[in-house]
Order: structure tokens, then C-alpha cells, then sequence
């Protein structure tokens, strides 16, 4: 029976320690009178001043839960009153609070706007734009509505990238990263809807096949190149003996798929040949060893020095020699 009581005491205590730590000897830490903290939970390692209590102690008390973090960009205040009877639910006693009597905690997390990723892309297409032909329009920016948070301190840049051969028209797909730092904290795709409007001659009047046109069949019209075949024909000049080789109706664009242009060089014909370098202009006769019509590369002979030379066309038995 002697023996029996003192295995019961023993047991009793070795129970009690282990359902609530006892901290032997009273223990000062100090509470801070503000902190930042992310999203989360908010501990009592945030709030106070841990660094000069032993390493066993402070591993009892650091996660000391006190409440959870407030919204982003927002904040409250935990009393000294409330963070040592946090301290006592978690079964820790012998803890003596000092410092501030109220511990203003900030959530220093801000999520990101919409308008903010939007006027980043806006200011990436103005520079980029800013030489092209015609009256620009950015008609839409369709940025993903997503929830991101951005960690407090240090500044964020967003910075907008173009997938290659981006034709910047039409419906423009383009990357938009989040950088903190050296560090990429997001990246997301954003669509934008790009307008370039030109005047584009227009058939003022119905055009038969087999017709050949005129500057006189054509009026200009306001359009959006983004709809516009790439072969389409943009200037008059363009048309000068050009014959449609099909009907074009009232209001239509042309293509060069709907002309063809006559032979204006014809194979051992002689033609004029030109050269120009800087203020230098030099002439001469040449023999074409090919057919071919405006625009085309073809092969010339030049008469007086027998050397063959590459030469495109420019008009009626005339070319002009490339440098």
C-alpha cells in the first residue's frame, strides 16, 4: 500500500504536465504597438517581442493562436488583455505582458485592380502603335477578373509582353506579368481588340469582268483594316492598268486576286533601264530576258556592257535596277 501511493502521485503529475505546459518561473514578453501581417491567421510570435525568452519557452508560446488576419489593406487592435487570455486558453501560465496595452495588426496585402492591369496594357499597345498607318482605335482590353494579392513592401511592376509575329490588329492576345522584385508573382494572358481605320478605295459602280479600271470607278471608305484581306488594295495608284478578272459590285474592296495586270515588258524586247544611288541617276538600254508585269523581278541585259542585271518593273518597257 506505502508503495502504491506514491506510482498514483507520480501518475497524476506526469498527466497534468502533459494536458497543460507549465512555464517555471514567471516569463515578461513585451507586446509591439504595430505590426504588418499577409493573409492568414495572426500569432502571438506577430505581436510581440519573443527574442530574449529561451528557446524551449518561446517554441510554446510563438503559436499562440490570437485571431484571424484582417480583410487586405485593413486593420484592428488586439488588447494586452485579450493576448494574455489567448495566451492562458492555449494552458500556458507564468506569463507576465508588458509593452503596449494595445497591438495595432494591419494586413499590409493589397489585391490587385482591375483598372491598374488594364491601364498597364493600354500604355504598353500606345507605344507600340504610335507609327502605324492610320487612326488607331484600342476598342476593348479583357483582362481575366482574377484575385491577387500582392505581398506588402516593395514595389510591384506589371509589365506587358507580345507573343512573336504579333500583328498588333484585330484580336490581339499578350502576356501581362506581375514582377515583384526579380520574382514573377503572376502572369496572365489579356485579349485586346485593336481598330486600325484607313480610307480604302471602294467600286463606285458595278465592274464587269475583263474591264479594265479606272481611278474614276473608285471612291474611298472609312474601314477597319482588321476586316481587310491582306491582299487587299489600298491606293488608286495601284489600279493603273489593272483588268478585273471578275464582276466587282458597288462598295466592294478589291484584291489583287480580283485583277491582273498586263505584260508590260515582253521577253527580247528592248526596254529603258534606270539606276539611282543617292543623288546619282544613270540610264540605259537594255534587252529583257523575261516577260513580266509591274512589280516583277526579271532578268535585263544591259546593250553596251553585254552584263546581265536583275531589274523590276515600273512601267511600259522601263525598269529600274536594284541596289
Amino acid at each position: 500500500m506505502r508503495t502504491l501511493i506514491p506510482r498514483i502521485i507520480l501518475a497524476i503529475f506526469v498527466a497534468i504536465s502533459a494536458v497543460a505546459p507549465a512555464i517555471s518561473g514567471a516569463v515578461e514578453i513585451r507586446l509591439i504597438p504595430s505590426v504588418e501581417v499577409n493573409e492568414g491567421e495572426v500569432f502571438l510570435a506577430e505581436v510581440a517581442n519573443l527574442s530574449k525568452v529561451s528557446r524551449r519557452i518561446r517554441g510554446e508560446l510563438e503559436d499562440v493562436f490570437l485571431a484571424s488576419a484582417p480583410p487586405s489593406g485593413m486593420s484592428f487592435r488586439i488588447s494586452r488583455e485579450t493576448v494574455g487570455k489567448s495566451i492562458r486558453n492555449a494552458g500556458i501560465e507564468g506569463v507576465t505582458l508588458a509593452g503596449a496595452r494595445v497591438v495595432r495588426v494591419r494586413n499590409s496585402t493589397r489585391i490587385l485592380d482591375q483598372q491598374e492591369m488594364v491601364s498597364a496594357v493600354q500604355s504598353f499597345l500606345k507605344s507600340r502603335l504610335i507609327n502605324r498607318n492610320g487612326d488607331v482605335e484600342i476598342k476593348t482590353i479583357f483582362v481575366p477578373r482574377q484575385r491577387i494579392l500582392l505581398p506588402g513592401g516593395g514595389n510591384v511592376q506589371l509589365t506587358v509582353q507580345a507573343p512573336p509575329n504579333t500583328r498588333f490588329i484585330g484580336r490581339t492576345p499578350l502576356i501581362l506579368r506581375v514582377i515583384r522584385g526579380a520574382s514573377e508573382i503572376r502572369r496572365i494572358w489579356v485579349t485586346a481588340e485593336i481598330a486600325i481605320y484607313m480610307d480604302v478605295p471602294v467600286a463606285r459602280r458595278p465592274i464587269r469582268a475583263m474591264e479594265t479600271l479606272k481611278a474614276a470607278d473608285f471612291e474611298f471608305r472609312r474601314q477597319d483594316m482588321a476586316s481587310m484581306p491582306s491582299d487587299t488594295i489600298t491606293s488608286v495608284p495601284e489600279f493603273h492598268g489593272a483588268i478585273a478578272i471578275r464582276a466587282i459590285s458597288p462598295g466592294s474592296m478589291v484584291r489583287k486576286s480580283d485583277v491582273k495586270f498586263p505584260y508590260l515588258v515582253k521577253r527580247g524586247h528592248l526596254v529603258h533601264i534606270s539606276a539611282r544611288s543617292g543623288g546619282l541617276s544613270i540610264t540605259a538600254i537594255g534587252k529583257s530576258l523575261d516577260a513580266g508585269r509591274k512589280g516583277d523581278l526579271i532578268r535585263v541585259i544591259n546593250i553596251d556592257s553585254k552584263k546581265p542585271v536583275h531589274a523590276r518593273i515600273v512601267g511600259a518597257s522601263s525598269v529600274e535596277v536594284l541596289f
